[in-house]
């Protein structure tokens, strides 16, 4: 019953992602558009939480403990950093973020800093000049 209510869940969201992503425009002329992403996104999302509510798991193993917790934290950091992402701008959140990941998936503190700072640099360089996508600048708008 919990796989069918989860998959209900995530097909609603995937339908109301859809449906927003749908009407997305941009003032510059892209091939694609800004709403091909969502719309990637939210069919394979529908499809596969359809296949949850009509084949569910029969005795589903749900997380307890140490790793609900980690789950909460990743959720917990990928909502603040959408948040963030428009006051404090792309390098700084995604730095934070990735770091964040890093150390919630045990990473040694060493490391997760080191997929920070240079994970962000190179995720802006890939979508800001190679895929030609506006990032927020943050507080190095100047």
């Amino acid at each position: 019953m919990t796989d069918r209510l989860l998959g209900l869940f995530v097909c609603l969201m995937a339908i109301a992602y859809g449906w927003v992503g749908y009407g997305y425009t941009a003032g510059f002329t892209d091939p694609v558009g800004p709403s091909f992403m969502p719309m990637l996104i939210s069919v394979p999302m529908f499809f596969f939480s359809f296949y949850l509510v009509v084949r569910p798991e029969p005795n589903p193993a749900w997380a307890s403990g140490g790793v609900l917790l980690r789950q909460a934290f990743s959720v917990g950091a990928l909502i603040a950093y959408a948040i963030a992402l428009s006051p404090v701008g792309f390098l700084i959140s995604t730095a934070i973020v990735l770091i964040a990941g890093g150390l919630i998936s045990g990473a040694t503190p060493k490391k997760s800093l080191l997929l920070g700072l240079i994970g962000s640099p190179v995720m802006y360089v890939l979508f800001n000049y190679l895929l030609a996508l506006p990032l927020p600048k943050g507080i190095f708008s100047f």
